[in-house]
This record gives structure tokens, sequence and C-alpha cells, in this order.
């Protein structure tokens, strides 16, 4: 998690300046299951912050005035570790790679270094291919989340991510942006984000509707959870998008990401007393079936708590 927010910080930084990038990354952290595959030990946060390193040195590795070589080797290193860690590493590598070949265009000049650094994690997806393609024949015929093709099971992906706290969030954020800049703007001079940049940005932001292809193609399954990379797109629209409102003052921005961080550090709050109640739950039914298990008698026990 930390990962992720550090590199979708310092991608945004490099063109939008300080608060839109403490936004960004504050944006990431109000998502409720964001935060949660950001904490678990399971290998979709770690695809996240694989994605925010790939993203990050992907920016730093088309640079024409200074030397690309330390990044594109980063960058390889990273997809390479993103693909190690699951297969579905591939969705967000496909939308930067389309923001590559935009920046081929832009340049008029193939990037070998970036090349080489895309390269990587096929390589280490086709030596994984043999542990990965004969077991996920026989466990995708059982798997719960068959692939529904339609618009609205991709709509639902932004839903899981998007939940009513984040929508309420962004809805204030848009009053407070308008409300509090004045009608004649102060804009900060700054860099904008290349062509090639904000296809890779929303092309981040669309990567349900590039795991729903994946997915109909190669393995007929699809779960939310699979697009998790669309936290660092949206956060990274998302902080471009309330930064142009508020016309670039970093006084309104900051504040705006305060907000949001404040959102986040309520739903990281909530999320760890969920599982502590879980986690006691657990403790207290085990408890109960070995005394019920000692005296000879056989129970079902469920245990309900408030708000799950």
């Amino acid at each position: 998690g930390l990962v992720a927010m550090r590199g979708t910080f310092f991608f945004v930084r490099f063109r939008r300046g300080s608060a839109v990038a403490l936004l960004a990354v504050a944006l990431m952290t109000a998502s409720e299951h964001v935060t949660q595959y950001m904490n678990e030990a399971r290998p979709y946060g770690l695809m996240l912050g694989w994605t925010a390193l790939v993203f990050l040195f992907w920016q730093r590795a088309g640079s024409i005035t200074r030397s690309n070589l330390l990044p594109g080797i980063l960058m390889a290193a990273s997809a390479t570790a993103g693909m190690a860690t699951h297969y579905y590493f591939a969705v967000p590598l496909v939308a930067i790679g389309l923001a590559e070949i935009v920046r081929t265009f832009e340049l008029r000049r193939i990037n070998s270094i970036v090349l080489t650094g895309f390269m990587a994690p096929v390589v280490v997806l086709a030596l994984m291919r043999p542990l990965w393609h004969g077991p996920r024949n026989a466990y995708v015929s059982g798997f719960w989340a068959k692939l529904k093709p339609s618009l609205l099971e991709i709509a639902n992906v932004y839903g899981y991510f998007s939940d009513n706290l984040v929508l309420t969030g962004i809805i204030l954020a848009f009053i407070l942006a308008v409300f509090f800049t004045p009608a004649q703007r102060t804009v900060v001079s700054r860099r904008g984000y290349s062509l090639a940049e904000l296809t890779a940005i929303v092309g981040l932001s669309l990567v349900p509707f590039i795991a729903f292809g994946l997915s109909a193609l190669i393995t007929k399954v699809y779960v939310p959870r699979y697009c998790l990379s669309l936290g660092v797109g949206l956060a990274a629209v998302l902080g471009f998008v309330f930064g142009e409102t508020a016309g670039r003052r970093p006084g309104v921005i900051l504040m705006i990401a305060v907000m949001f961080a404040g959102l986040g550090a309520f739903v990281q709050y909530r999320w760890t007393y969920e599982r502590e109640l879980a986690r006691r739950d657990r403790i207290v039914q085990s408890i109960a079936e070995c005394n019920l298990a000692a005296a000879g008698q056989s129970i079902v026990i469920e245990i309900a708590t408030p708000d799950r």
C-alpha cells in the first residue's frame, strides 16, 4: 500500500506539483476496498504497488533530456515482479503499453529500453505458464464468478471501488473547489501531462474494460479485485480534475486533500475495527465448539455482530 501511494505521488508531482500529488494519494486511500487489499496479505495489494512503480518508472524512462537507463531497468524489474505476483497484472501493462505506443508516435522514435521493460514480464508469463495453465482450466470450471458479458458488470467494478462515502466526498470536493476558488483565477504555472501520460492515466482508469476483454478471451472469470490497479488511474484522474477545477490553487487543493485524508483515516479505522470483531467472533466460536465437543454435543454456532 505504501509503495502504491509513493509511486502515485511521485508520478503526479512530476507534472502537477505536490498539492495535487497529495490529493491523488488521499483519494486512493478513501476507497474502502483499495484500503482492504492494501492491508491484506494477498497478491492484489502487491499488484497495486507494482502498478504504481511501473507507472512511475515508465514516465521517467521517457525523458529525452537525461539518461533513461536506470528508470528503464527499474520499470522492467517492477513489471517482472508484478507479473510474477498475479497474471492479471497484464491488465495495467496493456494500459501503459498503449500509452507507450502514443509516446512512440509523439517522439517519432522507439524507446528500446522501455520496449525491453515490456518484454521482461512477457518472458516471466511464458515461464510460469505450465504452473497456471493446466490447474486454471480445472479451477475455472467450478469458479463462482463466471464472466457475465454486460456493461453493468463493468459498471459494478467502479461502484465496488467508489462506495457512497467516496462519492459523497467527490461531490463535496467539487463544491469546495468551486466555492473557494475566485472567479478571477491565479493559475500556477506547471508543466502539463503529455499526451502519452494522459493516455496512461485514462488507460488505468479504464482497466475494467481491459480486464473484461482479457477475461472474455482467456480466463472466462471476472471479479472486481482483478481491477485493483484502477485505484492508481482514478486517483491520478480525479486529482487532475480537482486541481483544474480549483484553478490549480495549492491552498484549495490541499483543503480537499485533507478532507479525503480524513475519509481515508475513517475507512482505515472502520476496516481495522471490523477485522478485529471478526477475529474475536472466530475465537469465541472456536472455544464454544471445543467445549461442546468435549461434552459430546454438536451444534452450529452463528454469531451476529453490528454492521456486518
